[in-house]
Parts: structure tokens; sequence; C-alpha cells
């Protein structure tokens, strides 16, 4: 009997929820324990759901990632960087710019085709903010600033909370499915939206807050998904490719932040231990896997295995460091 689409939602909620409590127990973050319990339910292990399923839920990645980029967007608050100048601004193009890099010479100098290091070194530049943050409290762009302005607007007119949500709901899907019609990155502009939002709106703090009672399932179903769709079988071809991912990411993450830190002459403490801090990778990076699944087709199941099986050894490892750093 083939119980269709809402069941597998409901396998990927259930799974989310077993998973994360499982994992808890190891002082892990969830997002581990989702990836964990997708690559145990999907196709590669016990197939509760089918490689057809896991391809068929690919709703499920277009609307977190839209929530994902949204939320990104919405902290870049023109407010913060006059209080803090340009400093975080020079630290996060060199943390980025090294470590794209590192990886894609790395990967050049192995052996591996120029598009295949691009595209690995490009999703390395990916960090996840969320996983720090979680510690410390337990382009086509126009379009998108352009939805950003019609959302402040539109807020005006609602003042209703459950209203607020909707309508911040609705702007996030609108902004994704215009920026996929148009062909242009939805990421970007979903960002962009959020940005200008941010910037405009008085209230875009309490909005922030009401998306965070939506998206948890969201990200949860995202999560699961993306660890079932790991195929196991081309892990062994994967082997020296993941090293260089893992260990170079690393390395540029560091270097790349001391250096912009010491251009900048920022605090000691930041320029020795900002880099170990951003070693957390999640959200944005699988999600790049996806938009590598349309630009290189070809090196699609490689590039999504590399990311997760990272994804996974940062995530085990990168919130105590990032703890232990945020401490010294």
């Amino acid at each position: 009997m083939e119980l269709g689409t809402l069941f597998n939602f409901a396998i990927l909620l259930f799974c989310g929820l077993i998973f994360a409590k499982i994992i808890r127990y190891f002082k892990l973050p969830d997002v581990t324990g989702y990836l964990i319990g997708g690559l145990i339910i999907g196709p590669s292990v016990l197939g509760l759901l089918s490689a057809d399923a896991v391809a068929g839920l690919s709703l499920v990645s277009d609307v977190a990632l839209g929530f994902i980029a949204f939320s990104i967007g919405s902290e870049f608050k023109l407010s913060y960087f006059k209080r803090v100048g340009m400093t975080p601004i020079v630290i996060a193009i060199f943390e980025s710019f090294v470590a794209v890099l590192f990886v894609t010479l790395g990967l050049v100098l192995s052996g591996q085709t120029l598009p295949f290091s691009l595209v690995l070194g490009a999703i390395a530049a990916a960090t996840a903010p969320a996983a720090t943050i979680m510690v410390i409290k337990q382009y086509r762009l126009l379009g998108g600033a352009l939805l950003g302005v019609l959302f402040t607007v539109m807020l005006r007119f609602f003042k209703v909370q459950s209203n607020r949500m909707v309508l911040a709901i609705a702007f996030v899907l609108v902004t994704s499915a215009v920026a996929n019609a148009l062909n242009i990155s939805a990421l970007l502009t979903t960002m962009a939206m959020g940005a200008v939002f941010a910037n405009l709106c008085k209230n875009s703090s309490e909005v922030m807050s009401l998306c965070d009672h939506v998206t948890p399932p969201v990200f949860m179903m995202f999560f699961v998904l993306s660890g079932a769709g790991l195929n196991l079988a081309i892990l062994p071809s994967i082997g020296v490719v993941g090293v260089i991912y893992v260990v170079l990411r690393v390395m540029g993450k560091m270097a790349g932040a001391w250096f912009g830190a010491t251009v900048m002459k920022a605090d000691h403490n930041v320029r020795r231990w900002l880099g170990p801090a951003l070693i957390p990778q999640a959200g944005v990076a699988i999600g790049l896997t996806v938009v590598a699944q349309q630009v290189v087709p070809q090196y699609a199941e490689v590039v999504r295995a590399v990311v997760l099986c990272g994804t996974l050894i940062y995530e085990l490892v990168g919130p105590g460091v990032a703890k232990w750093t945020l401490q010294k």
C-alpha cells in the first residue's frame, strides 16, 4: 500500500524527534541526530524512504532554504555595522575567500577536475552561524530588495501576530518562487529581502521571533531528508576528496579569520580564537548541494556525500570547539 507524500512527511518528523532525543544523551546538537536518523531511514540503510520518495520531497528543501536565507538576511542591520565598523566585513571576506582558495587548490592538486573543485571550494565558504549561536544561548538582489520594501509596507496593515506570521511565510515563499521562475538565486534573493526588511521595519525582530515558531519542523524535515539523501555506496570513492575538504576548509577558515582580524587590528582574542568558532557547517552548505545538483549534475552525488560527511564531522566537533573558543 502506497501511503503517499503526507505519510513521508510524518516519517521525517517522527525520525527527527526520535533521533534528536537520542543524540542529546551524547550532548551533541539536534542537527547531528537529524542527519544520522535520515541516513538510517533512507535508501542506503533501512529503506523506509525510497530514493524516489527522497527526490519527491524536494519542496521541503526549497521551503527550508527560503527561511534560512531570510533569517540570515535579517542579521544584516546597518545600525550594527555603523557601530562596529568594517572589521566584521573584512574578516568575513578573508575567512570565506581563503577557505575557498585552500579547498579548490587542494582538490585541483590532488587531480580533481576544476569544475568539481570550484563547486566544493565554494561550498567550503559556508559556515553555520546557528550552531555557534546555540552554544552562546543553549544575487540578483534588486527583486529581493523590492519584495523586502513591499513586505515592510504590507506589515503596517496587519497588527495581529498570527497574521504577521502568515504574511512573513507568504513573502518567504513568494520570493523563493519568483527567484526560481526567473532562474536567479533563491538564496541570495530571499537573503536580500530579509536584509531590506530588517533595516526598514522597526518590528523586524518581533516578526523574526514569530517565524521561529514555524520553522523548527521545516528545518527538522530538511536535515532528516538531507541525511536520507546520502548514498553510502559512493563513500569509498570520496576518501581523499573528503579528507582534503574537511581539513583544508578548517585551515582556510582559521588562516583567513586570523589574517582579516590582523589587517583590521582587531582584539588579540579575536585574532587568535575566532577561526575555530567558524568550524560548524550545516544548513546553508547542505542547501548549496541542492544548487550544485542543478549546476553540475554529473558531480551531484559525490558533492552531496562529501558535504554531508563533512557536516557530520563538523557538527560532532564544531559546537564543542565553538564553546571552548568563545570562552577564550
